[in-house]
């Protein structure tokens, strides 16, 4: 499309594959986060361990 395209509904379903090239951005926390944002904190994200309360390490199978 040369313009913007908005789809106004209540849910939007696709039954395939779905490719962006662009930005992925979930704005249900207000201003929102990108999905690449989303994925860096969680790929870089530890805990206090319970037990002896040293940080974990980051999750073994990291987000792509």
């Amino acid at each position: 499309a040369k313009a913007t395209v908005v789809i106004d509904a209540p849910l939007t379903h696709c039954k395939g594959n779905l490719i962006a090239n662009g930005t992925i951005k979930d704005l249900a926390q207000g201003s929102g986060s990108t999905m690449d944002s989303m994925r860096t904190a969680y790929n870089s994200h530890t805990h206090l361990e319970q037990g002896d309360g040293q940080q974990t390490g980051t999750p073994s199978a990291p987000m792509g």
